[in-house]
């Protein structure tokens, strides 16, 4: 079932509950990785637009970096041939592999 619900828009909400949980009862929200990345890619994200030669040294960095599994470096490499790049990803590739 598909609700629109524009006033919660950006809160949390209670998807669904167990019997012990019953109206008004506060309860800790545990955020999965996926609810987190659906957070974060909902978030504007700051997108940069590289040099030639930036996007160069960066593409050299992630492909010269032997523990990087490859589904995370197709996945980074793929980021980094468009046009404009997350700032988060450039930020992150720089300080994890000495840029």
């Amino acid at each position: 079932m598909i609700v629109a619900a524009p006033a919660l828009e950006g809160r949390k909400v209670v998807a669904e509950r167990t019997p012990l949980l019953g109206a008004g009862i506060k309860v800790q929200p545990i955020e999965t990785a996926a609810s987190a990345d659906a957070t974060a890619a909902a978030a504007d994200v700051e997108l940069v637009e590289l040099t030639p030669e930036q996007r160069a040294r960066l593409v050299a960095l992630v492909e010269n970096t032997p523990d990087l599994p490859a589904d995370a470096k197709q996945r980074v490499l793929a980021q980094l041939s468009q046009d404009r790049v997350p700032a988060s990803t450039v930020r992150r590739i720089e300080t994890r592999m000495g840029g």
